[in-house]
């Protein structure tokens, strides 16, 4: 809506004049800065009547949508997704601390191949340290590191499991509530 003339001083717009519009009603404008302060105790009342928030639940949209009765079947399928996500945010922290081990893995196998000495190595089992030789390290942390990458394939099998159970319980609550319900993790489950 283009403001034809100032609120306060009712100069027209023009090209040397150009009008700065109410940030909170975008109904009147200004010449100036001036003006604008000047009208402000005049235009405030009219302006904050125009923001007035619609009564009712400020999880509604507008205000206008209804209060939808949650059954027990519903409440049912909300716990199974609250279950279901907190079983996901764990497999996600399973998966990061293997991936570190793997990590950590990597480093020693690249460690014990530049170990000068035959016999430097030792390997923790359990709360022991056992004296190897480089040899029976290196298939060590390859046996290690082939458990732990199997151990991630199952979580991410497990993970794309459970993705599809959330997925048709977000789809069927999403579509009874809309967007009263809110199903959405903050954690990314990649």
């Amino acid at each position: 809506m283009a403001v034809k003339e100032c609120n306060f001083c009712k100069k027209p717009a023009s090209d040397e004049v150009k009008m700065k519009v109410c940030a909170g009603c975008g109904l009147v404008g200004y010449c100036c800065k001036e003006c604008q302060t000047k009208d402000w105790k005049v235009h405030k009342k009219t302006c904050k009547k125009q923001h007035k928030k619609p009564s009712g639940n400020p999880h509604l949209r507008d205000g206008k949508q209804k209060d939808i009765p949650v059954l027990w079947e519903d409440q049912q399928r909300i716990n199974a997704f609250g279950r279901l996500n907190n079983r996901m945010q764990e497999l996600l922290d399973d998966a990061a601390v293997k991936k570190t081990a793997m990590a950590g893995l990597d480093d020693a196998t690249g460690e014990i191949e530049c170990l000068l000495d035959d016999d430097a190595c030792k390997i923790r089992v359990g709360e022991l340290y056992v004296q190897v030789s480089n040899e029976e390290a290196e298939e060590y942390a390859a046996e290690q590191k082939a458990a732990r990458e199997k151990e991630i394939e199952a979580i991410a099998e497990e993970k794309a499991k459970l993705r599809v159970e959330m997925n048709k319980l977000k789809a069927l609550l999403y579509a009874k509530f809309g967007n009263t319900i809110n199903l959405e993790t903050e954690r990314n489950d990649d």
